[in-house]
């Protein structure tokens, strides 16, 4: 069995990724992943939870109950007693006037999708990884936090500026998790800041 929050901590502390995109953070967090196969694990991009070789898993499980479909990486033992996966966003903002909370829907959804892989379709672990560019100078200085102002204070534990421990809805409960700084070999990283939501099958707790 693998932490498979430690091997995506690990990928973070050494990927380049040079032009600020999802699909080549995905990409290169596949190609770390890669050598899982030597321990005897499949790893694949862009699975769909319908997918025909996944019918094991999601035998006599309707689909409906899910809030996506496609997962970004999967990690799985060949007779998945072991299955993983993991949810990805990597915002950059390139112009001035963005705001944090822009994505927040989608960064929930995720979370909830994870959650659900874990407590509907006994996935051993998943993960919901956000990074996110947090450079002073882009950002708008007076957040319009809206009718949900609560739960955006949560989302950056209550600090736009200097965000360290936050929450976001699961779906079934407010999970807690640390804003790490990212302190990656390309210069451009200094204001980035990224989470990883964990979700664990209880029985391999």
């Amino acid at each position: 069995m693998i932490n498979f929050k430690q091997r995506i901590e690990a990928c973070l502390r050494h990927v380049c990724n040079t032009n600020n995109k999802e699909q080549n953070f995905q990409g290169r967090l596949y190609a770390f992943l890669l050598s899982l196969e030597q321990e005897g694990y499949i790893v694949e991009m862009e699975t769909s939870i319908r997918d025909e070789h996944l019918k094991p898993i999601f035998e006599n499980i309707d689909f409906s109950q899910f809030a996506k479909r496609e997962m970004d990486i999967l990690v799985y033992k060949p007779d998945f007693s072991e299955i993983y996966a993991a949810e990805l966003k990597w915002i950059y903002h390139s112009e001035v006037g963005w705001n944090v909370f822009d994505g927040l829907e989608d960064y929930k959804e995720d979370a909830l999708f994870c959650h659900q892989l874990t407590s509907i379709a006994g996935f051993t672990e998943t993960c919901s990884v956000v990074v996110n560019d947090f450079d002073d100078k882009k950002r708008v200085k007076s957040p319009r936090l809206g009718d949900v102002n609560s739960e955006k204070r949560l989302f950056v534990g209550n600090d736009y500026f200097n965000p360290q421990i936050g929450k976001i809805n699961s779906g079934n409960k407010y999970e807690d998790f640390k804003w790490v700084p990212l302190d990656l070999r390309n210069n451009n990283t200094q204001d980035y800041r990224y989470y990883i939501l964990s979700f664990k099958n209880p029985k391999y707790e």
